[in-house]
């Protein structure tokens, strides 16, 4: 199955993470002609904490001080700055004619070890397919592996989802294995990723938690790029 992508949205973090995301966001930008947008968030609890006369901010070295709001946005500021540095480092990716889409990789690929996947979350149907392709076209643009995950409450429910997701793999060159998540928690996804050494991790909208507090876990535990489909 074709994977259809007209834009791809990276929340920008200038941290070694943020970092890796937006690598796996330029591959599959590359590989599916897509437009690369960047978007930077600022924490508006910080900055209500910040408008506090009683904040105070801790340090190592030179203990507590009065924390102010015009501290906190000039710190945000050189956040947004070094983030929006990042993204422009990759724009040589992404070259935008007016007549024509046109993806050129400008920058070196950089070097993955083979035994690091991309791990993709498998669901029967349409849903799922789509997963595939984005993990394939990733698994390929980064010269790593594929790694799918079913999740299955029996062993034989995983056989038939199994059969499934390697007739969506049917005709592809790059290397593939399924794997059984028996426990579709965050804990355990985020624990079977993290052992793996993922090189990131796709699944569908609709396979994030519901509950904040579910998502938070998934993010903590997974430990490398979350790519999400629509």
């Amino acid at each position: 199955m074709e994977l259809a992508v007209k834009r791809i949205l990276i929340a920008l973090d200038p941290s070694r993470r943020g970092q890796s995301a937006l690598q796996a966001a330029a591959h599959l930008a590359v590989g599916t002609g897509a437009e690369l947008a960047g978007l930077f968030v600022e924490d508006i609890n910080l900055l209500r904490l910040a408008g506090l006369p009683f904040a105070r901010e801790m340090g190592m070295l030179a203990g507590s001080r009065a924390l102010g709001l015009p501290d906190v946005e000039r710190a945000l500021r050189v956040e947004a700055t070094r983030a929006q540095r990042m993204l422009a480092e990759l724009a040589d990716l992404l070259v935008m004619a007016k007549s024509e889409r046109l993806v050129r990789f400008a920058s070196s690929r950089p070097q993955r070890c083979p035994e690091t996947p991309m791990f993709a979350l498998f669901d029967p149907g349409v849903v799922g397919y789509r997963i595939l392709a984005a993990g394939l076209k990733l698994a390929q643009g980064m010269g790593v592996s594929l790694a799918v995950l079913i999740a299955a409450r029996t062993l034989e429910e995983f056989k038939l989802r199994r059969e499934a997701a390697l007739a969506g793999l049917g005709g592809q060159t790059v290397s593939a294995r399924v794997l059984w998540l028996a426990a579709p928690e965050p804990g355990e996804l985020g624990a079977l990723v993290r052992s793996g050494r993922g090189a990131a991790l796709v699944l569908h909208e609709t396979s994030l938690p519901a509950a904040r507090a579910a998502l938070d876990a998934l993010l903590e535990a997974v430990v490398c790029p979350l790519i999400v489909v629509r």
